[in-house]
């Protein structure tokens, strides 16, 4: 489409990027985290990667010959749930919403017919085409173009990349919706632990078959500080936290059945993002959360209540969740994750030094150890935990950062839930503000973020709010 043509369709459309940006922005929560980041999945299709790829692909409706009643309807439904745009007929006419933030927007009409629905198409691509241009000039951030090489194709997270390619698609509405509202909140989160803008990828396909997650940030093959969206979160039904039904948003953060938004699912990404700038991991190239911390990293997550195992440093599960118990030697009880089922971890019981423990704190043998279920294990950790969603620290931190922007539901319950997690994210949260606003000759922050999760002056009515806010945590028993 040229710009000549695309200029054309937003005056027919009178459309203005902020008619459909959203302008108070919740966050994410998981599809019971189900396919948060690297959840296996069951087994793949006869497909090929590039023919999966090629299906995924943006591919406008074709008119047919005639209208016919059925055709017509199971057009507009394929229309619906591709896009997650509603279409509707009124007085003759196709009418397409979406619902985002809480309410029903009206993007446009057509005829209500077949041609009517590829004039659909032909316009909806015209508000993904603003909506994208949008975000590069408000957030400064970049896009891989549909086509670019993203990498290749692997089996597993162990094995070699393969000679398939997963190239980059365009994205849709609903998405660059979910990503607005989820940079809105997250500033100066737009920017990378390299310096530069960062840069977003809509995957075709998985490139990892054997994992299924939603999103995740990594560095891209230029070395760059990206957010890969996968296919998986096409699934997501919410664009963001308002979008949840009422009794979604009644369940705590802490129950692993709450669904995510695509707003809260990329504000975790971007969690991720500020622990990299921080320098809690070393700086290179990783890709599927396996990453090498720190020495500061290694002081924060002891902070969190994660100790490092000393057996098999080469191990999958280098790090392990410290609990109340105490074995029979004195020491504090402590978890790895071992077998999972989807989302639902078991954490068994193992000494740092190695060997499974019982219930009583004696060493058994491995297939006589306790076994915690994901619930239980949150009840025993002896830093609570913010969510129902801690693999390993990263995912834990990234978690914390997502519910302290999300607004003030998501900061209340961080600050409830887990005060030392609370502590630990405003704290480092003000330093990557900080690094971007500076502060004043006297060493005090230019910038804060608000109960809202918006970046606001640092005035005294702004300080009075966040430390009346704060105060609350003496309260917490």
């Amino acid at each position: 489409m040229s710009q000549t043509e695309s200029r054309a369709d937003l005056a027919i459309l009178n459309y203005s990027p902020t008619d459909i940006s959203l302008t108070n922005s919740s966050s994410v929560a998981a599809q019971g985290r189900l396919q948060k980041e690297y959840m296996q999945v069951a087994m793949l299709t006869s497909a090929t990667p590039s023919e999966r790829s090629d299906s995924l692909v943006f591919q406008p409706i074709a008119a047919l010959e005639s209208d016919n009643p059925a055709k017509l309807q199971q057009e507009m439904q394929s229309f619906s749930a591709q896009h997650k745009v509603n279409v509707v007929e009124e007085k003759g006419q196709f009418v397409y919403r979406i619902n985002s933030n809480g309410k029903s927007s009206d993007l446009f009409r057509t005829a209500a017919s077949e041609s009517g629905l590829v004039d659909g198409e032909r316009k909806l691509a015209a508000l993904v085409q603003a909506e994208q241009g949008n975000l590069k000039s408000t957030y400064k951030v970049d896009f891989a173009p549909a086509g670019e090489v993203v990498g290749n194709v692997r089996a597993n997270v162990y094995s070699a990349a393969g000679s398939d390619q997963i190239k980059a698609r365009s994205p849709e509405l609903f998405e660059l919706l979910g990503l607005q509202s989820a940079l809105e909140k997250s500033v100066p989160g737009n920017i990378g632990q390299d310096g530069k803008p960062i840069k977003f990828y809509f995957l075709a396909d998985k490139l990892i078959q054997s994992l299924n997650p939603l999103a995740t940030y990594q560095t891209d093959k230029d070395g760059r500080s990206s957010v890969y969206i996968w296919p998986a979160m096409a699934d997501i039904k919410s664009i963001t936290e308002a979008d949840l039904s009422a009794s979604e948003r009644r369940l705590p953060f802490t129950d692993p059945s709450r669904p995510d938004s695509i707003a809260s699912a990329l504000t975790h990404e971007l969690g991720h993002n500020q622990f990299a700038k921080l320098g809690y991991n070393r700086q290179g190239a990783f890709t599927d959360g396996q990453t090498e911390l720190t020495d500061k990293g290694i002081k924060l997550v002891n902070e969190m209540g994660w100790r490092r195992r000393r057996d098999e440093k080469d191990a999958d599960y280098n790090w392990f969740l410290l609990g109340k118990s105490k074995d029979d030697n004195g020491q504090p009880s402590t978890y790895m994750i071992s077998n999972t089922t989807g989302m639902m971890w078991q954490f068994a019981r193992w000494r740092l030094d190695g060997g499974a423990v019982d219930a009583q704190g004696k060493v058994v043998p491995a297939d006589k150890g306790q076994t915690l279920s994901t619930t239980d294990m949150a009840k025993e950790a002896a830093v609570p935990l913010p969510t129902g969603y801690f693999e390993n620290p990263e995912e834990e931190y990234a978690e914390g950062v997502k519910l302290f922007r999300l607004g003030p539901d998501g900061r209340s319950a961080l600050r409830d839930t887990s005060p030392i997690l609370y502590k630990i994210i405003e704290r480092n949260d003000q330093s990557e503000i900080n690094q971007s606003f500076g502060a004043a000759a006297n060493g005090t922050s230019i910038k804060v973020r608000d109960i809202s999760g918006d970046i606001v002056d640092n005035s005294i009515e702004e300080q009075k709010r966040l430390a009346s806010f704060d105060d609350s945590i003496s309260k917490i028993p």
